[in-house]
């Protein structure tokens, strides 16, 4: 198979850098709301908390995946 060139093979680099940085800030904010919930005596609100927080990771993880995809899928 031929080699990309250099512009085709860093594609999008710069702009995935970026919004991993974005999505890392979220996600390490994320994990300290959840160290938080964990210490909720009620079963079932801290249950509630870490299932909208997990929900919220989920949906990071989510738009990085999507807008990799987008800018580094395999046409």
């Amino acid at each position: 198979a031929p080699k990309p060139d250099a512009a085709e093979r860093y594609k999008g680099i710069s702009v995935l850098a970026d919004l991993y940085k974005e999505q890392q800030k979220k996600l390490s904010n994320l994990r300290a709301a959840r160290k938080t919930a964990k210490e909720i005596i009620d079963p079932i609100e801290r249950s509630i908390r870490l299932n909208e927080i997990q929900e919220q990771q989920r949906k990071v993880m989510v738009q990085f995946n999507a807008k990799y995809e987008e800018l580094r899928g395999e046409d």
